[in-house]
């Protein structure tokens, strides 16, 4: 494989990295609106290790999802190869999974991870219509096929823990044309698949949906689209076991659902108010996308129209534990990531200080159990890299 330089890989990731971020991580933040409710409880996480690829002689490309098998072997999917890279706990890289084509254990547009509790791994392909299963050695073992609509940057499944099914994202149509978003429960050998309904969930004081686009024509003819920068956040995340903890970009606090009746269970204690959004954050965002939409022939966005405020709750997920992590977003000018950790009832365990800027902020999951943390994170100069965090008590 060809060996990219490192300003190769800081042109295809500096934009998605600054943008998620809130404006990159230069020195000398404004004042922020102060969040409430301090914990009583603080941990911070200590860096065993970090590799960025160039240890073998290949660089990552574009890394995306992590998965942490139970002996702490990483897995970690490079999007742009189409290919898995896996090391072990100690960071050494080992043999790496698959590579781009359609033959068994080949990918053509694998988006996301999935560890089964009988600690095979799960790799949803779109473009091949199926789900590729591997065992934990890393060996190709069989395939699922299915037509699937997981067409986005992560794969946002689950697993049914009651059987041991994974949970995979799709559209339920009910009469007359109209869908509903859910999950279809599979196994590996069965073809029976049971679908239910994603909840509904509590909402809070929705930011208007705002969205761009930019496109191009010709030769070179592409198209760029997405919802405008500050209007992003909270997120979803089924625990597994009948529930589904889930906030909007409006609420400051995460609700415990029931699946599929929609029931409140619990909620969080712990209030994340929205952020103020200084000139320099603003204006670093404006700078950013309208350079990134010049490279189009026509574009709609407006750098008028950016937030005042951002959401405070920047993404929720539940680890291997069952705990809740809810991640802030991001201070400007800041070169950590922070946390608060809650129990599977939402009682508070500990606010956690991550010292890196993860790479993809807001949109990628990090790996946690027990006291390790595996997690994306990229450095000053933009160069992407995964590393293992220990938790300090």
């Amino acid at each position: 494989m060809k060996v990219r330089p490192a300003a190769t890989m800081r042109a295809s990731l500096g934009l998605f990295a600054l943008l998620a971020s809130g404006g990159g991580s230069a020195i000398g933040a404004e004042a922020q609106s102060p969040r409430s409710n301090p914990p009583l409880t603080s941990w911070t996480m200590q860096e065993v290790w970090r590799r960025d690829g160039t240890e073998s002689g290949e660089p990552f490309a574009m890394p995306r999802d992590l998965l942490a098998s139970k002996d702490g072997t990483l897995w970690m999917r490079d999007f742009k190869d189409q290919r898995i890279r896996r090391f072990d706990g100690n960071g050494k890289e080992l043999s790496g999974v698959g590579r781009l084509g359609s033959g068994p254990g080949e990918f053509r547009n694998a988006n996301g991870l999935l560890l089964h509790p009988d600690g095979s791994v799960w790799v949803n392909d779109p473009l091949n219509a199926r789900l590729s299963i591997f065992t934990p050695n890393g060996k190709y073992s069989r395939q699922v096929t299915v037509a699937t609509t997981g067409w986005g940057m992560h794969w946002d499944a689950w697993i049914d823990a009651a059987r041991g099914r994974v949970a995979d994202p799709i559209l339920i149509t009910r009469g007359f044309g109209g869908a509903r978003s859910g999950w279809r429960l599979l196994t590996a050998g069965a073809p029976r698949r049971d679908t239910i309904a994603r909840p509904s969930c509590p909402s809070g004081a929705v930011p208007p949906a705002m969205r761009y686009s930019a496109t191009r024509t010709g030769k070179n003819a592409g198209a760029m689209m997405g919802r405008y920068p500050f209007t992003t956040g909270g997120g979803e995340a089924p625990d597994g076991r009948g529930g589904m903890w889930c906030a909007d970009a409006g609420s400051t606090r995460v609700a415990l659902v029931r699946i599929p009746r929609g029931d409140t269970i619990a909620r969080t204690s712990i209030d994340l108010p929205p952020l103020s959004v200084g000139r320099a954050e603003r204006d670093s965002v404006a700078r950013a996308m309208t350079k990134a939409v010049a490279a189009y022939t026509t574009s709609d966005f407006d750098a008028s129209k950016l937030r005042s405020t951002k959401p405070g709750i920047a993404y929720v997920q539940v680890d291997d534990d069952r705990r809740l992590w809810v991640q802030h977003s991001r201070l400007y000018g800041s070169s950590t990531t922070t946390f608060d950790v809650h129990d599977r009832r939402g009682s508070h365990v500990a606010r956690v200080s991550l010292p890196a800027v993860l790479l993809h902020d807001g949109f990628m999951p990090i790996v946690a159990r027990g006291n390790d943390v595996w997690a994306n994170v990229v450095d000053a100069d933009g160069v992407p890299a995964v590393a293992r965090f220990r938790i300090v008590k």
